[in-house]
């Protein structure tokens, strides 16, 4: 009982009947075989794909956006599917965006186009280690500024800080 309890509240917080409201219909094509999913890791839906061809393709709707991050045109997040693998990577798509939904699902590359597909992946995602890294080098260099000016205050300066930092600490303690 102890667990239903849990299930119900965690239904009324993220409002799930009212969200059940929102999700499309879908029509699968004739040959593919879907077997639905317990929605694991904060997906509201999931679902595997069978394809005619024998692939799999792993299904699920994020209407928080906590799973990744997906923009509409007015770049706000907005719930999202997203399919995998796609291309070599992920598909994402809004959550009406029912037709979009099954060609993604549906995308079947010839060899060649894989290759492609992986090698822009890589490319993708090494970008990202670019960016990221360039972000780490600014945070590291304004840390290093900001330890020069500490290091540079005169000696009495030092000593106010630390007041003031105990004294902070002492204010957050009797809170």
């Amino acid at each position: 009982m102890d667990q239903i309890m849990k299930r119900y509240e965690i239904e009324q917080v993220q409002k799930w009947r009212e969200e059940a409201e929102t999700i499309p219909f879908i029509t699968f094509p004739a040959g593919w075989k879907v077997q639905i999913i317990p929605p694991f890791g904060d997906a509201v839906v999931r679902f595997k794909v069978e394809l005619p061809t024998g692939e799999h393709r792993s299904v699920y709707l994020d209407s928080r956006n906590s799973l990744g991050h997906y923009r509409g045109d007015d770049m706000e997040p907005m719930p999202y599917w997203e399919v995998y693998p796609y291309r070599g990577d992920v598909g994402r798509c809004d959550k009406s965006n029912v037709d979009e939904l099954l060609q993604m699902i549906g995308d079947v590359l010839s060899e060649e186009e894989g290759l492609e597909a992986e090698l822009i992946s890589v490319k993708k995602f090494n970008d990202q280690l670019c960016a990221v890294n360039d972000q780490l080098l600014e945070q590291r260099t304004m840390l290093v500024e900001a330890l020069q000016q500490v290091i540079d205050l005169p000696e009495d300066s030092l000593i106010h800080f630390k007041v003031a930092r105990k004294a902070l600490a002492k204010l957050k303690e009797e809170k």
